[in-house]
């Protein structure tokens, strides 16, 4: 199961945590292995990518980041 979230959108952060945090338990439920797909990272820059995927490991989401 994909959980996808953009790192930009129109040059705005639409990176939202707590969506991720919502959609965590649906994919435990359907027996689905989650992976975390971050869209438009190369209009960020490394230290915001870097900072993204700490906020996801620091909310307990163990899913691969691609």
């Amino acid at each position: 199961m994909w959980i996808a979230s953009s790192s930009c959108s129109h040059g705005h952060t639409d990176f939202n945590l707590k969506r991720l945090e919502r959609y965590r338990p649906w994919s435990a439920e359907g027996g689905a292995l989650p992976w975390v797909l971050l869209t438009k990272t190369d209009l960020v820059g490394p230290d915001v990518l870097a900072d993204q995927i700490a906020q996801i490991r620091g909310a307990g989401v163990a899913a691969p980041v691609v």
